[in-house]
Formats: structure tokens, C-alpha cells, sequence
């Protein structure tokens, strides 16, 4: 299939999921949308940083644009990761402390200032400056927040393995051109790729991603996890 409907496609594959979430709990709904208008808009502006050096990818409005899909992929990609320990461990929140919202928002301008100092300035690949990034914020908050540490890591061990399966149904039996294509990162020494056309930079990604936003919301409201 034409690899340019390769990132439309994982953006239906994401809002698939984030559906099957939505319906699943209903006490999740309210937070699923809110975490995901923001992760919209944050998908929306990472790109100044992805199309630098990581990725073109083909949309429905061209190449290196802005586009639709960009949104899709972010706040489905924010929803799923900020719901999926809710999901798989039967959780829900309960106010535990006072928040931390004037903190998380200056970790956030913090984390634009970094990605414009390392990938901007002095060079580094974008793709392992966000990554550092989530890790560095994900383990900061779990110095304040020691009883987020378990939920930090199986979200992104669950996000990593969810999205090693759907990379590997689209990028292994359908689009299997696509990386190449599109990733500015292929035949260079970062390149590698595991199990077939899955960058491993991708897994990293997600990996880092799922365990900083995977404990973002209850760091930032101060609520912590309790059966349902």
C-alpha cells in the first residue's frame, strides 16, 4: 500500500484504541479529552522540532506541513498513555496531596527551553532530546512522588509493547516503505531498526513518553491511584 498513508493511518490506528478507551470507562471520559486537547496541540507544535532532523512524513496536506494528522497522533497518543494503567489495572484517582500544577508548569517551559538549547543550537537529534526530556521530568517526579514509580514504569512498558504491535501490523505487513521514506534517521548509524521496519528509535520514544505522561496527570493534580 502507497506508504503515504502510512502516518493517517496510525493516527486511525491510535484514535481506534483511544475510542475503545473512551467507551470502556466512563469515569476516564472527562480526563481523556483534556489530556488529549493538550497532547493535540503539543503534537501540533513538536513538529517545529521533528521536521528539523527526524522525519517528513506524507499527509493528507502535503509533506513537512502541518497537518491534521499531527493532531490526531498527539492527543490520541496523550489519551491512551495518561488512561492505559487506569485501563489495565481496574484504576481510578483519589486527591492525595496538593497539587503541583505551578511545578509542572514550569517543567513544561523548561522543556521547551531544552529542546531549543540541544536540538536547536547545539545539534542533537530531536528524537533523543525529547526522550531525555520525558525521562529526566518522569524521574524528577518520582523524587517528589515516590509512590508514582510503579505506575510510571508499566505505563511505559505498556505503551511500548502496544505500539511495537501496531508498528508492526502497519510497518511490517503494510506500509513496509514507510521509514524509508519518511525518516530522516534511516541509512545513517542511528538508523537501526528492530523486528523488520520498526525503528528502535520509535520504542525508545514511546517508552520515555509513556512514563512521564503516564504519572503527569496525578503529579500535576496531586491525586494518586486506588482500585476501583
Amino acid at each position: 500500500m502507497d506508504y503515504k498513508y502510512g502516518y493517517l493511518s496510525l493516527g486511525v490506528f491510535l484514535f481506534l484504541i483511544w475510542i475503545l478507551f473512551y467507551v470502556l470507562r466512563k469515569d476516564l471520559r472527562r480526563k481523556l479529552i483534556k489530556v488529549s486537547l493538550y497532547g493535540g496541540l503539543i503534537g501540533v507544535i513538536s513538529e517545529y522540532w521533528y521536521f528539523q532532523d527526524y522525519w517528513h512524513p506524507y499527509s493528507i496536506l502535503g509533506r513537512k506541513v502541518i497537518s491534521p494528522e499531527d493532531f490526531i497522533f498527539g492527543s490520541t497518543i496523550a489519551g491512551i498513555s495518561v488512561a492505559v494503567y487506569d485501563i489495565f489495572f481496574q484504576k481510578k484517582d483519589e486527591d492525595f496531596v496538593i497539587n503541583n500544577k505551578k511545578t509542572f508548569g514550569i517543567m513544561f517551559l523548561i522543556s521547551i527551553a531544552s529542546l531549543f538549547l540541544f536540538n536547536i543550537f547545539l545539534g542533537f537529534n530531536s528524537i533523543f532530546v525529547s526522550s531525555i526530556i520525558f525521562i529526566s521530568l518522569a524521574l524528577f517526579m518520582l523524587t517528589k512522588r515516590p509512590d508514582l514509580i510503579k505506575e510510571a514504569f508499566l505505563s511505559g512498558s505498556i505503551v511500548l509493547i502496544m505500539m511495537f504491535v501496531v508498528y508492526h501490523i502497519l510497518f511490517n505487513m503494510i506500509f513496509l516503505d514507510f521509514w524509508d521514506k519518511c525518516w530522516l534517521l534511516a541509512n545513517t548509524k542511528y538508523g537501526i531498526t528492530v523486528y523488520g521496519n520498526i525503528p528502535l528509535t520509535e520504542m525508545i520514544w514511546y517508552f520515555t513518553w509513556g512514563s512521564f505522561s503516564g504519572v503527569a496527570y496525578n503529579f500535576a493534580s496531586g491525586k494518586k491511584k486506588i482500585p476501583l
